[in-house]
């Protein structure tokens, strides 16, 4: 059964994170507070592209870090706060064709 079936007060952790663990995209789904740090991180490391579908208040340093890890293209969804010289570094380990250093580190000599 499709998590969008089961009502909000029925969505425990664990229906969540199986949820998750099934079809990452099931994170779209999930109202913010059902968005844990675990659910979240076991979503964007099956797919990257779920980190879209994190809640902006749940995008901590280490869920975008693992969005990154797991696919460069993830640092799109990355919020300003998070593009660090750090985060773009994982991006360009992960793929040399990462090369994209955004305007809030261009221009700081720590790369």
């Amino acid at each position: 059964m499709p998590l969008s079936y089961i009502p909000p007060e029925k969505q425990t952790p664990e229906i969540c994170l199986a949820a998750v663990m099934r079809r990452p995209d099931s994170l779209k789904v999930l109202h913010p507070s059902k968005q844990t740090r675990e659910v979240c991180l076991a979503a964007v490391r099956l797919d990257h592209n779920c980190l879209q579908f994190v809640h902006y208040e749940n995008r901590t340093y280490e869920v975008c870090l693992a969005a990154v890890e797991n696919n460069w293209p993830a640092i799109q969804w990355v919020p300003q706060k998070y593009q660090t010289p750090e985060m773009c570094l994982a991006a360009i380990r992960r793929s040399p064709y990462a090369i994209f250093i955004p305007s809030s580190v261009s221009g700081k000599n720590e790369l």
